[in-house]
């Protein structure tokens, strides 16, 4: 593992050399923030690329964390080493006014938030399990994530899965976001246990999405307050589940912390019911791990698009004023200082290039709420230009190679659905149960921004200068800057955006993220009156977070353990590893818990609930699979068309589809452990 913390401290130093090129007065631990996210983002591209030139071995990962590292060679310019020594020396002065000046407020946040990095890592760990010499987890919501994100992950590992396809379905262009996974394979073969991999990667997005929400909350409301509460409301959302939580309690015989320890069922969501929300760290963070990298990346674009809605820091008034500005915050490597503002949403576009092979659904997002406040702000489109432009050079390469020869069928992904996931419940209680008091505050807030910004304009006079018209126009601009963004949730409610319904919270989170701030805001207005405020204040929060915080804690204090994969399944798994050719194609049945998905190898066909949510018709191949087990008359051939080398026999198959025994004894054991058995077709 020291290798691969070498590799990541590289990474994330070059991410953080490359803020100095689009944001000159972000903090040093927001720089870091971004460092991480960054840095992982431009390792993932550099090996792809290398991955596909020349294939996945150590020397590559190597020599892609150093051309990575390129960045950091902008250190040798005087204006950004000065600027980083800067932010640096201002960060320790604050640890130690912090140490020697305590201020009771800001020791209280300090401890909450150790508390809660605390609280994630015994999350985080749970994540991935050593089940008895087999692979389980601690998340009831993460069994067949866990697989799909091993068979990528094994694939670029073992299975040198360049250009990628598809792991569960050989032969098809891998369109699922696949950039985090690739980081992960890539710390592993330079000696990290990919557990390892997955847990430090997990910890260090999940720090810098903390970092990153506070600072775009803080850009949009100029509030610190809010922009301490925002992560918070963000990592625990949920909705009125903790009612049953205390429902339960009244009921048992229990007591009350027994029942903490033993909790029943989730409180954020339910199969086979309406409580369909979810909290975003039990049902995204830890299952569907790209979107860990894609809402950090997409909160980095979002502070930036704001400046320029906003107008914020962006203004450069003549040529002098640049230059002052350009020696204390700003870099231009072509040290023309009014070229700066292009520059900047320059570099930004091209981070937003990058988002479909990040996140899919968070480049979608981000282009289309973009343009909506592109449109908004029209006479900006000097900077609209360069962010389109920029962003459309990186994406629409990536987006062309993803929809070429794709097994994915775009029929699949729109139709009509009111509701949402609501199990055809009152659309109203639905959603004030599943975000409890989130809608009604949300609501209160943009009465609270419009009322504020009607009165700030009416007080202020035609002699006030504009410095004193800013906060009228910054309460206006906020409820400008959210306003597309209530697409993000009028649209999954109205059509389906994915084969599977509940997939449009992968739209509904950016409602939900952007929206935070303005509730943020109102809670922090709120914390100002007095002590009946504050009191309000406390039960607020606790209404929003507790929910969500019942469900991580049920998960981080290891009241639930699933296997995945049994031991004879892993170790089947590693000896397949060792024999078959890296692009050999194997085939079992289609089940996430087979060893098939450990061996780094083509799978013929996977877990068919995730080709389905993938838009992929499994049918036909299914059809293929049963046909080749019965040992019918078109078997063989079927074999030979599929290029199959390999079958896996065990108890799974068995109980999947029927199984002549006959036919396959035919074929050699080339890797055997207890009841699991790999043939080799001749």
């Amino acid at each position: 593992m020291f290798f691969a913390f070498i590799l990541l401290l590289l990474i994330t130093a070059s991410g953080i050399a490359v803020t100095y090129f689009y944001d000159r007065d972000l903090p040093f631990f927001g720089r870091v923030c971004a460092g991480i996210v960054l840095g992982q983002v431009l390792f993932a591209l550099v090996g792809l690329a290398f991955g596909c030139l020349i294939g996945m071995s150590p020397n590559i990962a190597v020599l892609s964390a150093l051309v990575t590292a390129l960045p950091l060679l902008a250190l040798t310019q005087k204006q950004i080493k000065n600027s980083a020594q800067a932010d640096f020396f201002v960060f320790l002065e604050s640890i130690k006014n912090f140490v020697l000046h305590p201020v009771l407020g800001r020791a209280i946040a300090v401890a909450i938030y150790i508390w809660l990095i605390v609280l994630l890592w015994m999350f985080f760990e749970r994540a991935m399990l050593n089940t008895a010499g087999g692979i389980g987890t601690g998340s009831p919501h993460n069994t067949g994530d866990i697989s799909f994100h091993l068979q990528a992950i094994y694939g670029f590992l073992n299975g040198q899965n360049f250009p990628p396809q598809n792991p569960s379905y050989a032969g098809a262009k891998f369109t699922y976001p696949f950039m985090v996974d690739l980081v992960a394979a890539m710390l592993t073969i330079v000696g990290a246990k990919i557990s390892q991999a997955m847990f430090w990667q997990n910890m260090l997005l999940v720090i810098a999405l903390i970092g990153l929400m506070h600072r775009f909350t803080f850009k949009l409301t100029n509030n610190k307050f809010a922009a301490q509460i925002a992560p918070l409301i963000l990592l625990f959302s949920g909705g009125f589940g903790f009612l049953l939580f205390f429902s339960s309690a009244l009921e048992s015989s229990s007591d009350f912390f027994d029942l903490l320890m033993k909790m029943p069922d989730n409180y954020t969501i339910r199969s086979e019911s309406s409580w369909r929300w979810g909290n975003s760290l039990t049902v995204l963070f830890m299952t569907q791990r790209s979107i860990l990298l894609g809402l950090p990346l997409a909160l980095i674009i979002l502070t930036k698009v704001w400046e320029i809605f906003s107008n914020s820091k962006l203004k450069i008034q003549d040529s002098k004023l640049s230059e002052n500005i350009t020696e204390k915050r700003t870099i231009s490597i072509f040290n023309f200082p009014f070229l700066i503002l292009n520059y900047q949403t320059i570099i930004v576009g091209l981070l937003a290039g990058t988002l479909p092979l990040v996140h899919a659904h968070s480049f979608a997002v981000v282009m289309g709420m973009t343009g909506c406040l592109a449109l908004m702000s029209w006479r900006k489109w000097r900077e609209w230009a360069s962010f389109f432009i920029a962003a459309a050079v990186v994406s629409v390469p990536e987006l062309l190679w993803a929809m070429k020869n794709s097994a994915s069928k775009i029929g699949n992904f729109f139709n009509w659905q009111f509701g949402w996931d609501s199990f055809n419940t009152n659309f109203v209680l639905f959603w004030l149960k599943n975000t409890g008091f989130f809608i009604p505050l949300l609501i209160a807030a943009i009465i609270f921004l419009i009322v504020k910004s009607l009165k700030l304009k009416s007080q202020t006079s035609n002699e006030e200068s504009l410095e004193d018209q800013l906060p009228a126009s910054n309460h206006l601009k906020l409820l400008l800057f959210w306003l597309p963004f209530a697409l993000c949730f009028i649209v999954p409610n109205v059509a389906r955006l994915a084969p599977w319904i509940w997939d449009n919270i992968k739209v509904l989170i950016y409602w939900f993220t952007v929206s935070i701030p303005l509730v943020a805001l109102l809670i922090a207005q709120i914390w100002q009156e007095g002590k009946s405020g504050k009191i309000l204040t406390v039960a607020l929060l606790i209404g929003l977070t507790l929910s969500g915080w019942l469900d991580v804690w049920r998960i981080a204090s290891k009241q639930m353990e699933y296997q995945v994969f049994s031991r004879d399944a892993v170790l089947l798994a590693g000896q397949a590893r060792q024999k078959l050719a890296p692009d050999a194609i194997v085939m079992s049945a289609p089940v996430f818990y087979s060893p098939a998905a450990l061996m780094g190898r083509r799978w013929f066909l996977g877990f068919t609930a995730h080709l389905w949510t993938h838009g992929i018709d499994a049918v036909p191949r299914e059809n293929q699979l049963r046909e080749i087990y019965r040992g019918g008359a078109n078997s063989e051939r079927l074999l030979l068309e599929n290029n199959i080398g390999y079958i896996v026999v065990s108890p799974q198959e068995y109980e999947y589809t029927v199984v002549n025994d006959n036919f396959l004894n035919r074929f050699p054991i080339v890797a055997q452990a207890g009841e699991y058995r790999l043939l080799q077709v001749k």
